[in-house]
């Protein structure tokens, strides 16, 4: 691909892919806890404590939940300053450091999604909450530029959709709460 814009043909195919997989995503994810729900229906309640409840209840009553907030928040204006270099950047290839703080940043948000959805009570509702859709909005281009190869191309495709890592930062909001309740 040249320097150039990447063109509305590639934008359409791209997003096309986005949807597609973000909708098997979806689609996959709901049925699972649909059915998890069903399969658990007929159990009789437990009286241990899963894994879940220890770590939610583990995360709530000590400051390594609010600690991994705080560095959630520091991630996503890290991330947001990221951004703003990238649109800066005119050469072709991206300088390496560039590639390797997209990738340890995209890691570090999937592990966070995947600990909040894990630790939450009602998986389906965490699923389609609004910043579940744009953290997972945020990682698909990389992932998808990951998946086909082309790390030297995480410049181009779909720059508009990594202006939604901006939205990231509203999670300040529960940092600050802990802030003035401790």
């Amino acid at each position: 691909m040249a320097g150039g814009p990447i063109g509305a043909t590639a934008i359409w195919e791209n997003s096309l892919k986005v949807a597609l997989i973000w909708g098997i995503f979806m689609l996959i994810s709901s049925l699972t806890i649909i059915l998890v729900r069903i399969l658990r229906k007929n159990k009789p309640p437990e009286l241990k404590l899963s894994l879940r409840s220890k770590l939610e209840i583990y995360l709530a009553y000590t400051h390594i939940g609010e600690m991994i907030e705080f560095i959630q928040v520091a991630f996503s204006i890290f991330s947001v300053l990221l951004f703003i270099y990238g649109t800066y950047i005119t050469s072709k290839e991206p300088p390496t450091f560039y590639l390797v703080l997209e990738v340890v940043l995209v890691f570090f948000f999937i592990l966070h999604w995947s600990l909040d959805f894990f630790i939450s009570k009602d998986k389906l509702r965490y699923l389609f909450s609004f910043f579940s859709i744009v953290d997972m909005i945020c990682v698909l281009p990389i992932l998808i530029d990951i998946q086909s190869g082309d790390f030297k191309n995480l410049l181009n495709t779909f720059q508009f959709l990594r202006v939604l890592r901006v939205i990231r930062i509203l999670r300040l909001q529960r940092v600050l709460h802990y802030f003035k309740n401790g």
